[in-house]
């Protein structure tokens, strides 16, 4: 090796020598592949004054790889460049010693007897040794080899000359790459192999007609502005006019199944032109027997793949299967701190570079995240998806029908649907209808979706009315506190006969009255029943259940009682805290006599409102404030379960 070689150099310096040795595998003419990518990729990120600098003097180098399977044949590689180093491979395989805290003695005795330390590992923060870290000389930044590097590598195997325009590599682990050099294959099947690897590792998990998040409907608010703005600064990123750092690059998407958190990480990876990597917590589980060095290196790959494969968007569902620290039991705590710990850091940018990759997680329960999981260069961002109005289910059947039942009043037949009805009911709905029309032989009708949306009413006229009164009572004692009555509607789903939704939530610090208005609303369908019909049901059984909580909150948590002693879960004290026990009680009594006489006076408007719900099913608003007489005051949700 001559001084003052440039990087080019230094590889082709490697190759020489691998051409009469290393290279060759035992009983064959032919090169090994792997020590020839290894190799090529090393060489083509040493720096150019590399091996002068090691003649000079001592040095500390780290090397970074793609991913964990890269990290034996660049070590190999790299024992002909370092030939005299003590080197430190670590892939995170060894839960025990590859640590940052374990090492570092040894990195201090070799480099002060002289002898060069060469760490490598696809995250040398969390792996290497601390100190080699702190003391570093040199970085190397091993990447997926471009198009100059295959050729060098298809020319070396094959002996013969590659296609002049070769794509980069991406999203390949480092077998995947060797994998696609099979005996007897020229340089241009050996490039469609490659491209077709790297196409099928990369390829969005979603149809192909998965829509821009532009044409998507519903996605209104916080989520769609979110995304929008990434698209314009990923472009601005590509352009090189900012920094990936200056991107809001990631985001928790939360809310009950089927509001359609996995459809919009689709659409957005549409939107931002980037392949979508996805996982689950269930799937690091599933992908071994439950052994926690197993299930961190599952959760390991499917990072080490989304660097591999930047830009990307890597999708990470069933976040909140990663419990909370502070949640953690003494039972479970030894297993779980681990595996939680392991995953901030992977998701930590300061701590694991994540250029180029956008990071969406998808939970149902929000709360149930680890706070140190939610921050700033982790997930920036939590954003909820919850379920849409009656004009957004419209938008998302029009989408799905596509040019079936053009003239459709959709509005009016979303109007039907159980309060709770997300994007993914409705887009099941369309598959049902026209389904039943198939089944019939002919086209799709308008009384096909209506039948999807609210099948008929299988209760009797007695429960129905019931039902009607139980809501109707929501909706009278709603107005009463001044709260603006969105819809109601009978329509049963599930176990619940019907629902009312309110379109004004409560204050953000809510007083004692307030706090009393709310449980007044909630008793209203029982106290309507029992003012009518002359005696209640069981269908307020989870309105109880909410008054309850509401006021248990109120004398041991909020201090709004009796006591200012908090309790972190005063419900579940109430069995054997009989003073508590008691003083909901009383509170339960006087606010259920207010809400009597509250339905005592608005009787026959109640009742007017039930009947017209018995007819139609369903109500606007507007509807509830006409039919009641009383001036319009349209997100609480009051439902009757039988």
């Amino acid at each position: 090796m001559k001084e003052g070689q440039r990087k080019d150099d230094v590889h082709d310096d490697i190759a020489a020598d691998a051409d009469h040795n290393s290279w060759t595998s035992l009983g064959q003419s032919r090169p090994s592949v792997a020590r020839v990518v290894a190799d090529a990729c090393l060489g083509a990120a040493l720096p150019g004054d590399l091996l002068r600098r090691l003649k000079r003097r001592t040095l500390a180098v780290v090397v970074t790889v793609p991913g964990a399977d890269w990290v034996v044949p660049i070590e190999t590689a790299a024992r002909e460049v370092f030939n005299q180093a003590t080197f430190i491979g670590r892939d995170g395989g060894n839960k025990y010693d590859h640590k940052s805290d374990k090492g570092s003695d040894a990195v201090s005795d070799a480099l002060s007897h002289g002898r060069s330390v060469v760490g490598i590992s696809q995250a040398p923060a969390r792996y290497l040794p601390a100190a080699l870290i702190t003391v570093a000389d040199v970085c190397v930044h091993v990447k997926l080899p471009d198009g100059e590097v295959l050729r060098r590598i298809i020319a070396r195997v094959t002996g013969r000359r590659p296609p002049i325009d070769i794509a980069a590599v991406t999203g390949l682990s480092f077998h995947e790459l060797v994998s696609a050099f099979r005996p007897g294959d020229g340089p241009a099947c050996i490039v469609r192999s490659l491209a077709a690897f790297s196409t099928a590792k990369s390829q969005m998990s979603t149809t192909d007609d998965t829509p821009p998040l532009s044409a998507l409907p519903g996605y209104d608010g916080e989520a769609r502005d979110w995304a929008m703005r990434l698209v314009d600064d990923m472009a601005a990123w590509r352009a090189g006019k900012i920094r990936w750092d200056e991107l809001s690059a990631s985001a928790v998407l939360y809310g009950a199944p089927g509001t359609g958190k996995t459809l919009f990480a689709k659409a957005l990876a549409r939107s931002l032109d980037v392949p979508i990597l996805p996982t689950s917590c269930g799937a690091w589980f599933n992908s071994s027997d439950g052994h926690l060095g197993d299930v961190i290196q599952a959760s390991q790959r499917a990072f080490d793949a989304a660097r591999a494969a930047s830009p990307c968007l890597l999708f990470v569902d069933e976040l909140d299967g990663i419990p909370s620290r502070e949640l953690l039991g003494s039972r479970g705590r030894d297993w779980w701190m681990p595996v939680v710990n392991h995953v901030l850091t992977m998701m930590d940018g300061a701590v694991t570079a994540r250029d180029g990759v956008v990071l969406v997680g998808a939970c149902n329960h929000a709360n149930l995240l680890d706070p140190a999981l939610v921050r700033a260069g982790r997930f920036d961002r939590l954003i909820a998806l919850m379920p849409p109005d009656a004009s957004v289910l419209a938008r998302v059947m029009r989408f799905h029908l596509r040019d079936a039942l053009p003239h459709a009043d959709l509005d009016s037949v979303a109007r039907l649907a159980h309060l709770d009805a997300t994007p993914a009911d409705a887009a099941q709905w369309v598959r049902d209808a026209a389904g039943a029309a198939r089944a019939a032989g002919r086209d799709l009708a308008i009384d096909d979706l209506v039948a999807a949306v609210a099948p008929p009413d299988e209760t009797s006229p007695a429960d129905q009315r019931v039902a009607a009164l139980h809501e109707a009572g929501h909706c009278a004692a709603s107005i009463a506190v001044g709260l603006r009555v969105s819809s109601t509607s009978i329509v049963a789903h599930g176990s619940s006969g019907g629902g009312t939704r309110t379109g004004e939530a409560r204050p953000a610090f809510p007083t004692r009255a307030d706090l009393d208005a709310a449980v007044v609303v909630m008793l209203a369908g029982r106290a309507a029943e029992e003012v009518i019909l002359g005696e209640p049901s069981v269908g307020a059984t989870t309105d109880l259940a909410m008054a309850t909580r509401a006021l248990a909150d109120v004398h041991g948590a909020h201090g709004l009682g009796g006591s200012l002693v908090h309790r972190a879960e005063p419900l579940s004290e109430i069995g054997h805290d009989r003073a508590l026990r008691d003083a909901i009680e009383v509170d339960l009594t006087r606010l259920y006599a207010r809400t009597l006489d509250l339905i005592r006076q608005q009787r026959a408007a109640v009742e007017r409102l039930a009947d017209a719900l018995v007819e139609r099913r369903f109500l606007s608003g507007d509807d509830v404030a006409s039919l009641l007489d009383l001036p319009r005051n349209g997100t609480h949700n009051h439902g009757r379960r039988q």
